[in-house]
Parts: structure tokens; C-alpha cells; sequence
């Protein structure tokens, strides 16, 4: 019996004669075909006239399920009859799996002694052609091994994965339980700490109850005083709450519950990302300020975390409710759904079991469908909500500065915030980095001309700007004797029209709460601009007082009704002021300003207008 490769991995012994159980292989070296004889074919007479068979898969020595026929003479012609031993190899693949070497088996099956005969062949060369064969046969094993571990590991993949969703759904009941348990925990008052910060008078019985759904910034309320705080300075803040009733700005109602966190952007402590989101977290720790009157309470619990509002708006809390909300997906639905709850338990819970806002007439928030709209005695504030939220007629900040910039002109002082340079904007042309000056800081600058402007070509190189500042450079090398030209594009970010703001303008976005999820792009420009206000404001009536008396004392004019001579005398600085190209402060020791404005004040136009 002789062994003959039909693939570089499976080996068969050859047979002369066809029959049901033998294999039949199709003769192509190239695209070798295996057939199993299932059973004879007859015709319709009932003679044989050939075989029936399934093919047969090369590496898994599976049978196909589809069944064809071949003919007599067609098996003759184009196929030898063969004899695979498949059980041998599924018998030797087990083993294999089991963990017998391959080389036992060969040397001690008989059934893979009878596929290798090695009966008296001495030769060297017989020896290399059964040695060959025994490999052949030994990757055959392999390989239907092989196929078995797939089969299993397929198997054990889909009982693993099967198991896997058992252990979600069981994390889902548990998350669910740990939910109810927290919500309960709000209710009861369970793992909460409350701090009275300031005690007083409380509130009327008929004052309603005010939620407030922004969550309010510690830093930011602070920002005027202290650019650095963090959850470390939270005693700072209690303080500055009850100095000069800070907290009546804060919490406006006589009864209301506003959420609060130490900041609102992550503050930097190390370079690493991961300490620094560690340390981070208390800066994120949502806590809740209430007021009762004089009263003031702060309450912390581990049980409720919030992002940037206490509750959604109007439309969002009634998809909430009615569970049909389209612009977010059921897993966010469900998010805000028990984040929303959670509020509503902590609310009625101060209701009912605790005297932080008694005494009062507000009856149950939890009602049917745990909707807080329905409740009697209790408001909500949609500071975040701009279909609900009242207007004061302001602008909003980045529209407010566009308008203010957009007045900016030649000879107007600006300040210069982040705005972003670039190699390119220099006059002067630097070779390398080294000889390149650094950037201008933070400050105030004068526009001027840019003496390379050109219109027409502006429109070839976009990089040729109007105007220009001029700046002394610091350098840490060297002392710079000459200043530097850059040019600037009034129109982009990082610049503030300084000469025509007005102190009530800074007043207002500073302490307007309207913007607060910006406020961190301005508070200290315009910190900066409120100091040097003030500063010139106050060289300014030093100036004005000296003209008043001069109008009192020597040239003996009387204001008109409605007039005093400060605001004669105001109007008269501030049309000096915009006559002037170069925008400059007034100083009282200023004499050229001194006669100008006096001239004016004394010219006749300024007589019949405003003297009797």
C-alpha cells in the first residue's frame, strides 16, 4: 500500500478499486479534489452507473453537506481510488490535544505503522520516502488538531461571552441598587455633612422656595480678589460669603438652593495628566448653598454629583419626564433621568425632615410623575435655559468687545492680552531665531501706522496689517536701547479697545452672572482695565478741581440750573480727550492740557450753554 501527497499537509494510501466508505481523488498535482463515496448511483432501470459522494475540506476532514455524483468512466478517466485514515488522525488528534507527542504516536499506533511501512525496506532512499510520509501524516494530525481547537475555543468563547453578559446585566443590577441606596441616603439625610456658614432671621412662611439651575464657580466669584483658588481656600470663600453680605449677590432670594464647586476648569499641580485629574477632583466636588433669610447652609454629600446645572431646561426636563426625549440616546436619557431624581429627593428631604428652610408652606416635590413644576411654593431659575432665562438687555461679552473694537483707530490705546503673534508680524526681518526678539506681554500699547502698509498690497500678502505697536523687548542676554515694531490686526482676539470702554460696562460683565461660563476669557482684561480706569479717573478730578476753583474763585461764572461746575467741566475734558489723535490720561500737573481745557470752558459757546 502506497502513500501518496495530495496537499503539502495530507496524506493517503492508494487503492485500485472504487467503493462506498473508500475516497476517490480527483488527478490535478495543482488543485488537488477529495471525494468520499457515501453510496452507488443507479439509474432508473436500477443498474449501477457510478457513485454518490461528498467532498471532502482538506484541513478539517469535513464532509460537505451537499451531495453530487460521478460516473463509472468519468472515476476511471480522472480519479484514483484512495484510502484516508480519518479516524487514525482524529483519534491521534485527540491524543495530541490531551497532551501525547506526536512522536509516540507514530512509533506506537499500528494504524500509523500501516500508513508508514517500514517493513524491509533497508534502503536509504525508502527510508527517506517513509520518513517523509510519517511527516506528512504527523501534520495532518496537527493540523485536524488544529480544527478541534477552534471548534473548542469557539465553543468556550460563545459560554464566556454568555457569561460576560450575565456579569453586565448583574454590574446593572448592582449600579441600579447603589442608586436607590444613594437616593435614599439624600432623602435621609444619610452621609451629609452641613455647615451653617450665617445665622440670622429666616425667611417668611409664603417666601417661595428658588432653585437656581447654574451651578455657581467658587473661583470665579472670587476672581477679583484671588486668581489662584482652589479647594484648599473653600474657608476663604465661606468668609468672603458673609463679608459685607457678599451672599446676598450670590443667593438673591430670601429661600432658594443654588449648587456649587470649588472651579470650574481643571488648576494646575503637576505635570503629570493623571496626578493632575487626581488632584483635581475635589476642585470638581459639587456641594449646595442655601439661604433661609440671614440664614446660610452649606451641604456636602458624596451621594450627588452634577455638571454644570442643577436640573435641565424647560424642554430637555420635560422629555426627562416623558421619557421621549429625540436628541440624546436612552443611555444619556437614563443619566439625566436619576441625576435629576436624585436632586428631587435631596430637596424633599430638606422639606420634610430638616430645618435649613423652615418655616415654610411648600408642599411635596415628589409628586406621581416626581415633577418639581407641579409643586406648590417652589421656583425655578433658568439662568442656563436662553428660551427661559430673563434678559437685561446686555450684550454678551465676545459681541460687547467686537462692537467695542471695532471703534479702535490710530493713536487709541489698546490692551494686549493672549493675542497670538507670529514670526512674520516683526517690521524688521530676522535671520534666526536667536537674533528674534521675544513677543510683547501682557499691557498697554498705542496703535500706530504701519509704515509698510499698502493697500493694494495688502491684498497680495495677507500678513500686512494697518497698524503697529511699538514695545520694548525684555532680553535676558542683553540691553535693548531701541524699541520694536510688530504689527497687529485690530480685529483679531486678545486685544481690548481700552480708550473707549466705559467704567459701567466693566462694572457690569465683572459682577453680571448672565456669562459666567466665560467669564474666565475676561476677568483679567478687565480687572486690568477697571485698575487703570480708576487710576486715571482719579488723575482726572485732580485736574477738574483745579479749574473748578479757578471758576469759583477768580472768574465768578454761575452754572445754569442743573449744572454744576464738575460736569461743565467734565464735558470739557472729555471733548479734549477725543479731539486728540494720541489718546493719553490727564495728569494735574499737565500745563499745555491745563489752558486748553480752561479756554474751552471760558470760550463763549461754553458760556451761553452752560453759565448764566
Amino acid at each position: 500500500m502506497d502513500i501518496i501527497r495530495i496537499t503539502k499537509d495530507v496524506c493517503i494510501s492508494e487503492d485500485k478499486n472504487f467503493a462506498v466508505g473508500k475516497y476517490a481523488l480527483y488527478n490535478d498535482t495543482k488543485y488537488p479534489q477529495l471525494y468520499y463515496l457515501t453510496d452507488i448511483a443507479k439509474n432508473k432501470d436500477g443498474n449501477p452507473f457510478g457513485f454518490r459522494c461528498k467532498s471532502v475540506d482538506m484541513t478539517t476532514l469535513q464532509l460537505s453537506d451537499e451531495e453530487t455524483t460521478l460516473g463509472n468512466d468519468s472515476l476511471k478517466e480522472y480519479y484514483t481510488a484512495v484510502i484516508i485514515p480519518i479516524d487514525t488522525i482524529k483519534d491521534c488528534a485527540e491524543r495530541l490535544i490531551r497532551g501525547e507527542s506526536i512522536e509516540d504516536m507514530t512509533s506506537s499506533s499500528d494504524a500509523s505503522t500501516a500508513l508508514v511501512d517500514m517493513k524491509s525496506k533497508d534502503t536509504l532512499v525508502r527510508i527517506k520516502e517513509e520518513t517523509e510520509k510519517a511527516v506528512a501524516v504527523a501534520n495532518q494530525i496537527q493540523a485536524y488538531a488544529q480544527s478541534l481547537i477552534e471548534v473548542q475555543k469557539a465553543q468556550l468563547d460563545k459560554i464566556v461571552s454568555a457569561f460576560n453578559d450575565k456579569i453586565c446585566k448583574m454590574r446593572s443590577e448592582v449600579s441600579n441598587l447603589e442608586y436607590v441606596i444613594q437616593t435614599i441616603e439624600l432623602y435621609a439625610g444619610i452621609e451629609e455633612e452641613v455647615i451653617q456658614i450665617h445665622s440670622g432671621e429666616s425667611a417668611s412662611t409664603d417666601a417661595p422656595l428658588v432653585l437656581h439651575q447654574a451651578v455657581l464657580y467658587m473661583d470665579e466669584e472670587l476672581a477679583l480678589i484671588d486668581d489662584e483658588f482652589d479647594y484648599h481656600k473653600i474657608g476663604f470663600f465661606n468668609e468672603w460669603l458673609v463679608k459685607d453680605d457678599n451672599y446676598k449677590k450670590v443667593l438673591t432670594e430670601e429661600r432658594c438652593i443654588m449648587a456649587c464647586k470649588p472651579r470650574r476648569t481643571d488648576k494646575y499641580y503637576n505635570d503629570d495628566a493623571f496626578c493632575n485629574w487626581l488632584f483635581n477632583k475635589p476642585n470638581h466636588r459639587t456641594m449646595f448653598l442655601i439661604r433661609n433669610g440671614e440664614n446660610i447652609y452649606k451641604i456636602e454629600s458624596d451621594n450627588i454629583s452634577l455638571d454644570d446645572r442643577m436640573f435641565p431646561n424647560k424642554n430637555e426636563l420635560e422629555g426627562i419626564l416623558k421619557g421621549d426625549m429625540k436628541s440624546i440616546v436612552e443611555k444619556q436619557l437614563e443619566t439625566f433621568r436619576k441625576r435629576y431624581t436624585k436632586v428631587i429627593f435631596l430637596i424633599q428631604g430638606l422639606i420634610d425632615r430638616s430645618s435649613t428652610l423652615a418655616p415654610h408652606n411648600i408642599k411635596a416635590v415628589l409628586t406621581k410623575d416626581i415633577d418639581i413644576t407641579k409643586s406648590d411654593g417652589i421656583e425655578l431659575r433658568y439662568e442656563l435655559d436662553m428660551e427661559k432665562a430673563l434678559s437685561d438687555g446686555h450684550l454678551p461679552y465676545n459681541e460687547w468687545l467686537r462692537q467695542l473694537n471695532s471703534k479702535l483707530t490710530t493713536g487709541k490705546r489698546i490692551i494686549l492680552t493672549n493675542y497670538d503673534f507670529d514670526d512674520c508680524d516683526f517690521i524688521r526681518y530676522y535671520s534666526n531665531e536667536w537674533s528674534q526678539p521675544r513677543y510683547p506681554s501682557w499691557g498697554v500699547y498705542v496703535l500706530e501706522d504701519n509704515p509698510n502698509y499698502d493697500s493694494e498690497e495688502r491684498y497680495y500678502n495677507r500678513y500686512k496689517t494697518r497698524h503697529i505697536i511699538r514695545y520694548m523687548p525684555r532680553d535676558d542676554y542683553r540691553e535693548r536701547k531701541n524699541r520694536e515694531s510688530i504689527m497687529i490686526s485690530v480685529g483679531r482676539e486678545g486685544i481690548f479697545n481700552y480708550d473707549d470702554v466705559k467704567l459701567e460696562d466693566i462694572d457690569y460683565y465683572l459682577n453680571s452672572r448672565l456669562h459666567r461660563s466665560k467669564y474666565y476669557e475676561f476677568v483679567k482684561v478687565l480687572k486690568i482695565a477697571m485698575k487703570l480706569y480708576l487710576e486715571e479717573k482719579h488723575n482726572e478730578d485732580e485736574f477738574i478741581k483745579m479749574i473748578v476753583g479757578r471758576l469759583q474763585n477768580e472768574v465768578g461764572l454761575t452754572p445754569k440750573d442743573g449744572f454744576t461746575y464738575e460736569d461743565i467741566v467734565k464735558v470739557a475734558v472729555d471733548e479734549f480727550k477725543d479731539s486728540l489723535k494720541w489718546k493719553r490720561s490727564i495728569l494735574d500737573k499737565d500745563k499745555e492740557t491745563y489752558y486748553m481745557v480752561q479756554r474751552k470752558v471760558l470760550s463763549k459757546n461754553y458760556r451761553d450753554k452752560y453759565f448764566k
